[in-house]
């Protein structure tokens, strides 16, 4: 979402500075020449330090004590941003917060801006936000854009106060560009029996792929020849094939890592499930569809935006109901086939070209208000 944005502003007059708290991620090397990249200094042990925890205490089953720390974090993480942290000097424009928690915590206290924005990509509600400690942080920017109606929605039911200066932004999903690089070999296989299945999400608890992995064990004791590609990567991928052993289905779970182009694989796919536990807004749920996917997914909010018209099955949040919605388009062959028409005929591009950020950031440069 970030690169589309920047991208959009490549023709502009203005010149971007992206601040990381950590200078790592899989799209790093995809950040266009024109645009400075700066590091946080001292941010970086803090985040590390607060995932290391919870990737931890998550990998040894330790799920309540897991959800205590986050609460604790989430009511009181912004007093790791204090002052005692070099601040930003230079004053800027505009400044965008562009992920919530410590990034919109740094962005409220520590960056000298004219005009602030931020960007929530999360459920506020069930990431345990504080709302009292918030209000303050959200209080220092002049508008919110959030990536999905239920996300906003969220938000709102916690900061009601902030309802005029508040909007979705939708992801921009290039459906032409998606089906370009559907018809380019990555170097992936499917099987050529049984059904394939497919899921890409980073490999981390919030993603589900261990309720998946379950889900997979009991098709493969049900009788059914399944093979599950989970492309992407992360901190529980060594946890989750272990898991896969653990369970039986070794042999039927395929990790292939990090895919650059993962649209072959989705596009080639009887299925497509999304397993998480929650999101804002799915990138890969929406690109799914534009690939005229057959799909299974998870009930978080912003799964019934897209959806709620046709192109797949929201399933309960249970394993058992996971494992039902999946079993329905194993058993009918047709329904996979109707779902990805569906999608095909119902998925249009101009519903989430939404430039209202970048058009915002253009304004405010030319000493337009919001």
């Amino acid at each position: 979402m970030l690169l589309d944005i920047l991208r959009d502003l490549k023709d502009s007059t203005c010149k971007v500075e992206i601040l990381l708290l950590n200078r790592e991620g899989e799209m790093l090397d995809q950040l266009p020449e024109w645009v400075t990249v700066k590091k946080v200094a001292g941010i970086k042990d803090l985040e590390g330090l607060r995932k290391n925890i919870s990737n931890f205490l998550n990998r040894l089953g330790l799920k309540p004590l897991f959800h205590v720390l986050k609460g604790i974090y989430h009511r009181h993480g912004h007093l790791l941003v204090s002052k005692r942290y070099t601040l930003v000097n230079d004053s800027y424009d505009v400044v965008v917060a562009f992920q919530d928690g410590m990034a919109t915590w740094y962005a409220a206290k520590n960056i000298a801006g004219i005009c602030k924005l931020a960007v929530i990509h999360t459920d506020f509600e069930k990431a345990q936000y504080d709302a009292s400690v918030e209000m303050k942080i959200y209080g220092r920017f002049d508008s919110i854009y959030c990536t999905s109606q239920s996300a906003r929605e969220s938000f709102l039911r916690c900061l009601p106060e902030f309802a005029e200066r508040t909007q979705v932004l939708l992801p921009h999903i290039d459906c032409a560009d998606i089906c370009r690089k559907a018809a380019i070999f990555n170097g992936v296989e499917l099987s050529a029996n049984g059904v394939n299945i497919v899921t890409v999400a980073r490999l981390s608890h919030e993603k589900g792929i261990e309720k998946a992995l379950s889900v997979l064990g009991k098709l493969v004791v049900a009788g059914y020849d399944v093979h599950w590609y989970f492309i992407g990567d992360g901190v529980d991928r060594d946890r989750l094939e272990a898991l896969a052993i653990k369970l039986g289905c070794k042999d039927n779970a395929v990790f292939t890592g990090k895919l650059d182009n993962p649209y072959r694989t989705m596009a080639a796919a009887d299925i497509y499930v999304q397993p998480s536990k929650y999101e804002s807004y799915c990138i890969a749920l929406a690109e799914a569809r534009a690939l005229g996917c057959a799909i299974v997914t998870t009930d978080f909010p912003s799964a019934h935006e897209q959806l709620d018209h046709g192109g797949g099955i929201i399933s309960g949040t249970t394993e058992q109901s996971l494992f039902d919605g999946i079993k329905i388009l194993i058993d009918d062959p047709e329904e996979r086939k109707k779902i990805a028409l569906q999608n095909r005929e119902l998925f249009c591009e101009d519903i989430y070209i939404n430039n209202r950020l970048v058009q915002d950031i253009k304004d405010l440069l030319k000493g337009e208000k919001l």
